[in-house]
């Protein structure tokens, strides 16, 4: 499948990217919902390990189409803060949300492998030795 040419504003192509989305998930044992499935939109909401949390977007009439803002959390009652020389634009008020954007499909699952990567590795976090 080629991931470059797919786009959020075809029906078909949001069923393929929602698809290769949550099997991107389950080949990495990243738990995942789709929280809403109809003919404007899909949303999936992903838990990475560490309790690292994002819902992924598909919609029709997106105002930025093939555009996608990943917003990264770590639940408030943790003690884990993401470090930003590793882990990229992050909110340094409390460091346990950060921001990606992704241009085009192929791109977005460029950024969600790269920063499982460093979930995994614990280099995602302030106490990453």
């Amino acid at each position: 499948m080629t991931l470059t040419i797919l786009s959020e504003t075809r029906a078909k192509d949001r069923q393929k990217m929602a698809l290769h989305l949550e099997t991107f998930c389950d080949v990495n044992g990243i738990s995942h919902e789709r929280a809403l499935d109809n003919k404007e939109e899909i949303l999936i909401k992903m838990i990475f390990p560490n309790d690292v949390r994002l819902s992924i977007g598909f919609t029709k009439n997106s105002w930025q189409p093939n555009t996608y803002v990943i917003s990264w959390n770590i639940a408030s009652d943790s003690d884990r803060k993401f470090h930003i020389q590793e882990f990229g634009n992050v909110n340094k008020f409390h460091y346990q949300k950060a921001t990606d954007v992704a241009y085009g499909f192929h791109h977005l699952m460029t950024i969600l492998n790269e920063r499982l990567i460093n979930i995994r590795n614990e280099l995602a976090f302030q106490d990453a030795t």
